[in-house]
């Protein structure tokens, strides 16, 4: 079964090509990762730690069939470069509650 791309989805916006929506959606995921480790704790920043990757190694795979890959590779170089270590993100406020106690 081979790949029949570029194709337009149904959602893809039809002034962009398939290479562009695809790094469109990449930095989209990147961001949205960047933020879950900064605004989420608990369960959910371990839903999100778990989907997050997914997403941009599936993303990435668009790019680098689509002809884009090491503009993509730089992308997510530039988002590891970026993140910081778990041992640096804030403690969500029952922790820090149960501390202070």
């Amino acid at each position: 079964m081979g790949v029949l791309w570029p194709r337009r989805e149904p959602h893809q916006s039809p002034h962009l090509s398939f290479a562009e929506d695809r790094l469109m959606r990449l930095r989209a995921a990147l961001e949205r990762q960047q933020a879950a480790e900064e605004y989420l704790h608990g369960p959910a920043l371990a839903l999100a730690r778990t989907l997050a990757p997914r997403v941009i190694f599936a993303l990435y795979l668009d790019c680098r069939q689509a002809g884009v890959g090491e503009e993509a590779r730089r992308l997510v170089s530039a988002a590891r470069q970026r993140a910081r270590p778990a041992s640096d993100l804030p403690e969500p406020p029952a922790a820090r509650l149960r501390q202070e106690r």
